[in-house]
């Protein structure tokens, strides 16, 4: 009795051991701060450069090139928007932007959760067709490309750069949202089809609510693509009216050489909705990334 007594005074004077250990704070380098800092420097100072030029007098990008404006003249807007046909080149993008946003990203989402959640006879050979999309390269197809459009009388017109922006996103649409739909408990899904659900009443129900931050993550991305495009609208549109906002401002900065603050104008107005976008979707974008590049 003496040494249990002895064993038990001796376990409760030693010291408690924490059962969680503590966290180890990593202090990060000055180094790491300095480096990221100039690479942000870099890396704003021409936006915030073009942004100044936009919005000051033309002599004054000459006289005070670097220089933050002195008051928002939006002169420059305006002769850029009616002389410039921005306005047109506006729409353009617009009518073809919108239909490979909705028609990609309902297709990836169909064939992505296809791919992930049904298995049927075939389907690795669509995934291995769908990656093999990801590796051509852009310029391996346009030939191609524009002499089918061209036998389908499509050339000049926005179906031509719609069709052809539709099937270089889908891939990519295809392969983000396997990726998500993987990533899904498959206990919710189960059970649904043990009560009688299909498919498509499951992916409605469930699978698309549970996956809208990888939607608006790849609505976004699609949207991107194709408002940014140059090199579609370049090959299958031939006529001013038809040109979309990157091809307009080439041939308006050919003509405006000298005239630095229209130019500026014309690139805010075709990169500020991409901005907007992207900062009133951040937050789903960047869970959507995660969800769907990370896991599955």
């Amino acid at each position: 009795m003496s040494d249990a007594t002895s064993q038990t005074a001796a376990l409760a004077a030693a010291p408690e051991v924490p059962l969680v250990a503590p966290r180890i704070r990593r202090r990060t380098p000055v180094g790491s701060y300095v480096l990221l800092g100039l690479i942000a420097l870099f890396t704003v100072l021409p936006l915030l450069l073009i942004w100044f030029t936009a919005f000051k007098p033309n002599i004054d990008t000459v006289t005070k090139p670097y220089a933050p404006p002195d008051s928002f003249y939006l002169h420059n807007f305006v002769e850029a928007w009616k002389t410039g046909r921005f306005g047109t080149y506006f729409e353009n993008s617009v009518r073809i932007t919108i239909p490979v946003v909705i028609v990609s990203v309902v297709f990836s989402m169909l064939a992505g959760y296809a791919l992930a959640s049904i298995r049927f006879r075939g389907s690795r050979l669509f995934l291995i067709v769908f990656t093999i999309g990801l590796m051509i390269p852009t310029q391996a197809l346009l030939i191609p490309l524009f002499i089918t459009m061209r036998d389908l009388r499509l050339l000049d017109t926005f179906w031509s750069v719609i069709i052809a922006e539709i099937g270089f996103a889908l891939p990519f649409g295809v392969f983000i949202m396997r990726a998500f739909f993987r990533s899904l408990p498959t206990e919710l899904t189960d059970a649904a089809r043990m009560d009688g659900c299909s498919e498509l009443r499951l992916l409605w129900h469930i699978a698309l609510p549970l996956s809208l931050p990888a939607v608006l993550a790849l609505a976004l991305f699609q949207f991107i693509f194709s408002w940014n495009d140059f090199l579609f609208p370049l090959i299958f549109l031939s006529s001013e009216n038809a040109r979309t906002l990157p091809l307009g401002l080439i041939y308006f900065t050919g003509k405006y050489t000298t005239n630095w603050a229209l130019t500026g104008a014309g690139v805010i107005m075709i990169s500020a909705p991409v901005i907007l976008l992207y900062i009133a979707l951040q937050r789903h974008f960047v869970r959507g990334i995660v969800a769907g590049g990370l896991r599955g």
